[in-house]
């Protein structure tokens, strides 16, 4: 490893030193079409004896900084060591541009992971979860499923009385929503066709009293059903529902 760091600097030094002559040359050529000189040789020798006291000498050899016969202590010492084994292997495998593709697999890795972190994101706000542990459905779920703008008030009070049976009480809330969009589509406040999201339904309500009460049970039905929050107890199952059957009333006496 550190002969390969070695190798990298002596290269850099001499492609420095090139770019110097050549430097150097072109100055030299171009100071020739310009003037005219005489060189004159300097015979004068000066020379200049400096010594280094024995005290400095100990001082450096002491320090580890200067300490070029063995590896940085660094690189016997646990994580940091195989990762500098690693790093030599890589080095053999894939040879000097071993680093530059590590940098890519690390570089492209990351990427990849917040790709796949943003559509975990996006997949938990529409209410999926890939990882999420699958249960079977209750034979009410499965009919829940058939529900569509043809079915009648009564098979859908059918099937929330089953789910209140086995407190399914998320199931329940979900048939509940369904039934306002049955009730709401016979009294004319909407159109309920498969593919149409709660918004459009909101734009098609003119009433606005009506309106008002829609919104906030399709607040409820989407935190609980799509949100993934189970109703707690018994309670608050109660409270959601009256909520809802204060809608089917008002639109019951119209």
């Amino acid at each position: 490893m550190i002969a390969f760091l070695k190798t990298r600097a002596n290269i850099k030094y001499k492609i420095l030193n090139i770019i110097y002559i050549v430097i150097l040359l072109a100055t030299h050529a171009q100071g020739q079409n310009k003037y005219d000189y005489t060189i004159v040789s300097d015979t004068t020798i000066n020379t200049v004896t400096r010594s280094i006291s024995e005290e400095k000498i100990k001082k450096y050899r002491s320090n580890p900084a200067y300490n070029y016969e063995q590896n940085p202590d660094y690189e016997e010492t646990g994580l940091r060591k195989l990762w500098m084994r690693f790093l030599r292997w890589l080095e053999d495998v894939l040879g000097d541009g071993g680093y530059s593709i590590l940098g890519d697999i690390v570089y492209y890795g990351l990427i990849l992971v917040a790709v796949v972190t943003l559509i975990m994101i996006i997949l938990r706000a529409q209410g999926h979860n890939p990882f999420a542990r699958r249960e079977r459905k209750s034979k009410t779920a499965i009919a829940a499923d058939t529900i569509d703008e043809n079915s009648s008030v009564a098979s859908i009070d059918s099937l929330i009385e089953k789910a209140e049976n086995d407190r399914d009480h998320k199931l329940a809330i979900r048939l509940l929503y369904l039934k306002s969009l049955r009730l709401l589509d016979d009294a004319k406040h909407i159109i309920w066709r498969s593919g149409k999201t709660n918004h459009d339904y909101h734009q098609e309500i003119q009433n606005g009293e009506i309106k008002e009460q829609y919104d906030n049970l399709s607040y409820i039905y989407e935190y609980i059903w799509y949100g993934q929050f189970d109703v707690e107890n018994q309670s608050e199952y109660d409270q959601h529902k009256n909520s809802f059957s204060r809608l089917f009333n008002q639109l019951n006496r119209r």
